[in-house]
C-alpha cells in the first residue's frame, strides 16, 4: 500500500474514533422537581447546536421523571426553562446533561 493510502485510512480511523466517543456519552437524565410546585413544561436549549425543544410535559412537585436531552448533535450543554404553574418560569444555564445523572429543579 502507498503512505498516502495508509494515511487516508488512519486519518479516517481517527475521525470515528473521535465521533463515537462524542456519541458515547448518556445523555438520560433524571429531572427532578424540587420548586414546590408543578411544572408545566421544561424546555432545553443547546447555543452549541441551535436547537431547542421541550424535555418533559409536565412534572409533579416532589416527583421525578427520566428524560433524554439529545438533539442528534452530540452537544452536552443546554441551557434549561421550566415553566411552573403560577405562570412563572425558571432559567437554568449551563447544564451539562453528559456529566449528570440527576438534575434537580428549583
Amino acid at each position: 500500500m502507498s503512505t498516502r493510502l495508509i494515511s487516508v485510512m488512519l486519518a479516517a480511523a481517527a475521525f470515528v474514533a473521535a465521533v463515537g466517543v462524542a456519541d458515547a456519552f448518556d445523555r438520560r437524565i433524571r429531572i427532578k422537581n424540587d420548586t414546590g410546585q408543578a411544572i408545566v413544561s421544561l424546555s432545553a436549549t443547546s447555543a452549541e447546536s441551535g436547537w431547542s425543544g421541550q424535555v418533559l410535559g409536565g412534572l409533579a412537585s416532589g416527583k421525578a421523571a427520566m428524560a433524554t436531552i439529545d438533539d442528534g448533535s452530540g452537544a452536552c450543554v443546554y441551557d434549561f426553562t421550566a415553566r411552573l404553574e403560577d405562570g412563572s418560569s425558571r432559567r437554568m444555564p449551563g447544564v451539562n446533561v453528559c456529566d449528570l445523572s440527576v438534575f434537580s429543579v428549583q
